[in-house]
This record gives structure tokens, sequence and C-alpha cells, in this order.
């Protein structure tokens, strides 16, 4: 009986706190992206890459928080939540759009070999399969960079090739 009243009570309290968190964690990308913006244009950066240097983190903030809002929007079907996740994906593409325009391009390394001028690798994935080894598994953190220099490392997984241990016993 206690526990059937603790699932509801659950229930309630998550259809009342995942909206809210949502909705808080939009107004605090929107207000945090203006205020950035505002103190770059008002120190009238010459240096479009100090003004990247400016802008990624708050970039990379936005990719964590599409990656949390996917999770809360998988929890609930709730319109302010579904909202919540579309105004941080308008945001994260005028980032982009910005970026652009000033030359620097985002860095998503999946498939490609790992360059280690490009890329930190943070995690080595062992595979079977010989023709991965070197290659990008995953990449975990955009990097950026402009057409002759990296600007920021992309943080990336990479497999390394090691032989099956059934074929090293025979």
């Amino acid at each position: 009986m206690n526990i059937r009243r603790a699932k509801k009570q659950a229930m309630a309290l998550q259809k009342f706190f995942l909206p809210k968190t949502a909705d808080i964690i939009a107004d605090c990308v929107v207000e945090r992206t203006k205020i950035l913006i505002e103190s770059i244009i008002r120190k009238d950066e010459a240096s479009d890459i100090a003004w990247a240097k400016r802008l990624i983190p708050m970039r990379d903030f936005l990719d964590d928080a599409e990656k949390n809002m996917a999770c809360i929007s998988m929890d609930t079907e709730n319109a302010i939540v579904l909202e919540s996740i579309k105004t941080l994906a308008i945001i994260s593409r005028n980032f982009d759009f910005l970026f652009e325009e000033k030359g620097i391009q985002r860095i998503n390394p999946v498939n490609q070999p790992v360059d280690y001028s490009k890329h930190d690798v943070a995690l080595v994935i062992p595979t079977e399969r010989p023709e991965l080894d070197g290659f990008v598994a995953e990449t975990l953190r955009a990097g950026y960079q402009t057409k002759d220099k990296s600007i920021k490392a992309a943080i990336v997984t990479v497999y390394k090739y090691q032989p099956c241990q059934m074929a090293n016993n025979q």
C-alpha cells in the first residue's frame, strides 16, 4: 500500500519538476548567451580567435544542455520541455552561424583518422577490426579551427586494434 502511494507521489513530483527544470535551463541559456554576446560586442574584439575562445565555452554548455534536455524529454511529453529543447537548438544554430561568419569551423571527426594536433584522446576503445585502428569512434566534445589554426582540440574516443583472444590461443 505504501509503495503504491510513494510511486504516485514520485510520478506527481516528476510531472511537476521536470518541466520546471527544463524551463529554468532554457532561461539560463538564453540569459547567459545575451550577456556573453553583449560583452563581446562592447569590447569590440579585433581577433576572431579571441572572440571564438570566449564563445566556445558557451557553445559547449549548449551541447551539454541539449543532451540533458533530450534525456528529460524521454521521461515526459510535456510541451514546456519540448519547447525548451527547440529553443536550445535554435540558440545552438545561431552560435554555429556566428562561427561560420568568422571563418571558424566546428570539428566533429567521427570516422576520421585521429590527428593529435586537432584531437585530444580521452578514451581508447579496443576493436577486433584492424581497419578501424586509429580512427575516431566518438566525439565527446567538438573542437574548433580556422583554415590554418586549431583553436580548441576535439575530445574524442579512438579505436585501437587488438586481435581476438581466441585467434591467439589457437
